[in-house]
């Protein structure tokens, strides 16, 4: 990790209906995958970097906003499928702890206005957070972490 950041996990999901169902069961997990290469991809990224502690939020897609900001309090379970929680099938799922709710965010304006880097220190750019593949992480500035948890707690 590069000096002075914090690590951070940004799971994309499709609505803030989604959040909610999460934020309510204090869980969350991943949409399947089609692809079984891409599910060994995830599976490795989970066991690789993706821990208790780990600082995660949401980034909801529909409406481009940051909200929700938890802390992981599992491993992902690689062996159970979530059904009629979410709509369709999702995987990986573990427990978090929120730390705001779904009804606070961040706006896509806001979040241009923060120094997110990625590992590399590459331009700060929203598609740095809608392009984001699950259990990947990103990296920070401690400034514009502390900025995102005051917004959004």
């Amino acid at each position: 990790m590069p000096i002075n950041k914090v690590t951070i996990f940004i799971f994309p999901c499709e609505d803030i209906q989604n959040v909610s169902i999460g934020y309510a069961r204090s869980q969350w997990a991943i949409p399947m995958s089609n692809s079984e290469t891409e599910t060994k991809k995830r599976f490795t990224r989970s066991k690789q970097f993706f821990h208790p502690g780990s600082y995660g939020i949401f980034y909801v897609v529909k409406d481009k906003i940051l909200t929700t900001p938890f802390i992981s309090l599992s491993y992902p379970d690689e062996n159970h499928i979530m059904k009629e929680v979410w709509k369709g099938e999702w995987h990986f799922p573990f427990e978090i702890r929120p730390l705001g709710k779904p009804d606070i965010c961040m706006t896509k304006d806001e979040i241009l206005q923060l120094n997110l880097v990625t590992k590399n220190g590459e331009d700060p750019k929203l598609s740095r957070l809608t392009g984001v593949a699950y259990f990947t992480p990103k990296y920070i500035s401690q400034q514009d972490f502390n900025i995102i948890i005051n917004k959004l707690i």
